[in-house]
């Protein structure tokens, strides 16, 4: 039984196991196995979700963050099913005969078949579909029949201002869709022994989003009267998350082995990837003046305006803004996508490699790439003097393999000790973030496993662990070989029996 807490800060998991605000959790580590994970450098959700389910880095399965980049193009499309180069775990395990139950794994692809059932984009926090998808087809409509559509959401890009009532109305919808999938999983743990059980929990993802600055009293944004009126939400969101998987724990049985997980944290938001792009548009001006001039000017105005849209009309203002920056994106010698919260990524305008490539491989591309780096680690934070930028690092230190081009060719590692609206340097002059009021809080690297059953040694604290070996470990339990897997199996891991 694999059990994801989705956006689990490892920190708070660990205090609040320690405390007993999580017995579920702090059960399950007195007979199992604890310790921290390491996501794929660089990546937010959509690549470190990619990453667990199927034992392979983003350069091996080409998911680096929610959109595509390929050589060749400007654009950025949406990353689709179909753009996944390496299949997810369940598919190997169901051709070898094993049955497999997977119930909301975020940025996962709906499978053609599979040995078992598959439930997609029914309680997740960003979805890569419009509606809930499954296999069969017809799994959905009876999810949804039976317990109940998706409620409502906020889990936005920006920050609603809420009061205190509003606040308890989100977190009562977090409960409620805590329930809606605990009922859901224990009456499929019902039907029948699965071999592998798979689900994941959103709510400390939402909850940690729009409620940090509530939990947290060092946050600048703070407001003590109002978190003592609301509580904290973070607590809230994961002890329903711990008494639903204490359910589905004892209703597997004590001969399952049980892994609990997070992936990646959440934390403090600092703001400071907002400012890439216009740091870029300074250090490296477009080829192309009037567009870069003209999509300066509009894009503030086509942001607003997508706000205030709904519908088609949202989607074809998205249409032209994408166009826009298709445009200005070729005109760049170097462009910046976003890839996390906490990092950014560069990519050069290659020749050769990107449509209008603007510099050449070998010699002038390490040369720019060398300057870019210096330039980028002059800049501060002009109400401290404190360098914004942690590091600038070439994406092949720290990647290999075949989609490595797919990827960006810089890495930028901000520095999180603290918030900053401006970015200064001689060579950038001063800018200062985007309008808008983004989300108090955000991810940051690092999670956390508790595993216990399998032969895993009772109470043992070990080293930190790649996200890889979650995927190794599934495999050894089960005793199916996962071709081209980069994780190791936990150690100790050993067969176990089905599920229920």
């Amino acid at each position: 039984m694999l059990l994801g807490v989705d956006a689990g800060n490892p920190d708070l998991l660990l205090r609040w196991s320690e405390d007993g605000s999580l017995p579920t959790l702090r059960a399950l580590r007195a007979r199992g196995m604890t310790c921290r994970l390491e996501g794929p450098p660089g990546c937010g959700d959509d690549g470190t979700w990619a990453t667990v389910y199927t034992g392979v880095s983003p350069a091996t399965h080409g998911r680096f963050y929610y959109r595509r980049l390929r050589p060749g193009s400007y654009s950025l499309p949406s990353f689709a099913d179909g753009d996944l180069c390496h299949e997810p775990i369940w598919a190997t395990l169901g051709r070898a005969g094993k049955r497999v139950a997977v119930i909301d794994v975020p940025k996962s692809p709906l499978p053609a078949t599979l040995n078992g059932v598959y439930l997609g984009d029914w309680l997740v926090h960003g979805r890569d579909h419009a509606a809930p998808v499954a296999f069969p087809e017809h799994f959905a409509r009876e999810t949804i029949d039976r317990f109940g559509p998706a409620p409502e959401s906020l889990c936005g890009f920006s920050q609603p201002s809420l009061d205190a009532a509003g606040y308890d109305g989100m977190l009562e919808r977090l409960e409620t869709s805590t329930g809606m999938k605990r009922d859901l999983c224990l009456s499929l743990i019902d039907r029948e022994p699965w071999d592998l059980f798979f689900a994941v929990f959103k709510e400390a993802h939402c909850a940690g989003h729009h409620g940090w600055h509530l939990h947290d009293r060092s946050h600048p944004d703070h407001p003590p009267d109002l978190a003592a009126l609301t509580g904290d939400p973070l607590l809230r969101a994961h002890q329903a998350i711990d008494s639903a998987m204490g359910d589905l724990i004892a209703r597997a049985g004590p001969d399952t082995t049980v892994i609990v997980f997070s992936a990646l944290g959440m934390g403090p938001s600092r703001g400071l990837a907002r400012l890439l792009p216009e740091i870029l548009d300074r250090l490296c001006p477009s080829h192309r003046p009037q567009v870069a001039s003209v999509r300066r000017l509009l894009k503030p105005l086509a942001a607003r305006l997508i706000d205030l849209a709904g519908g088609r009309g949202r989607r074809a203002l998205r249409r032209i803004a994408g166009a826009a920056g298709t445009s200005h994106r070729a005109g760049q010698p170097a462009f910046s996508i976003e890839p996390s919260e906490h990092v950014s990524g560069i990519r050069l305008n290659l020749a050769g490699r990107e449509a209008s490539g603007l510099i050449e491989p070998g010699a002038e591309a390490d040369a720019f790439c060398a300057r870019l780096s210096r330039d980028l680690l002059d800049i501060v934070d002009p109400e401290t003097g404190e360098r914004l930028i942690d590091d600038v690092v070439p994406i092949g230190r720290l990647y290999a393999g075949p989609l490595l081009s797919h990827l960006p060719d810089l890495l930028v590692f901000w520095n999180l000790s603290r918030r900053a609206t401006s970015a200064a340097s001689r060579k950038i002059g001063l800018i200062r973030s985007p309008a808008g009021t983004p989300r108090t809080g955000a991810h940051v690297p690092g999670g956390l496993l508790v595993a216990a059953g399998g032969g895993l040694e009772a109470g043992l604290t070990a080293p930190p662990r790649p996200v890889e070996d979650l995927a190794a470990t599934v495999g050894a339990l089960l005793g199916v070989a996962l071709p081209g897997c980069e994780g190791t199996p936990l150690p100790g891991t050993a067969p176990g029996g089905p599920i229920g």
